[in-house]
């Protein structure tokens, strides 16, 4: 669950994780895809946010994060195929993400971690 100033900062792992949205407000998720494109989905009820998906998933290897885009929580759950290991995770250093896409640079000082 995400509330308030929450955030899931920049990462990647080496499976595929689909995100399901369960109740609350609306995520948003960026992506940086293959191309170093900014992709944003929008995580949430399609019958009560515009646009929204209840599933957003995030290929292997690309980096990501997410957070609320308005409201006070959003409940989620992740799946990650073929499993989820912590050797398999690596949290973004904020330097290194800027030097390979400093055309994203607020969205990428925004959500990493200090």
């Amino acid at each position: 669950m995400l509330c308030g100033q929450d955030f899931s900062a920049w990462h990647r792992i080496k499976s595929d994780e689909l995100w399901h949205y369960y109740s609350g407000d609306e995520l948003l998720i960026y992506v940086i895809d293959e191309t170093s494109k900014l992709n944003i989905f929008k995580l949430g009820n399609p019958l009560l946010h515009e646009n929204a998906e209840f599933q957003v998933i995030v290929k292997a290897n690309t980096w990501f994060s997410a957070e609320l885009n308005k409201g006070d929580y959003c409940l989620v759950g992740c799946t990650v195929s073929p499993g989820f290991d912590f050797n398999d995770f690596e949290m973004a250093k904020e330097e290194n993400l800027l030097k390979i896409y400093p055309e994203h640079h607020d969205i990428i000082k925004k959500l990493c971690k200090k």
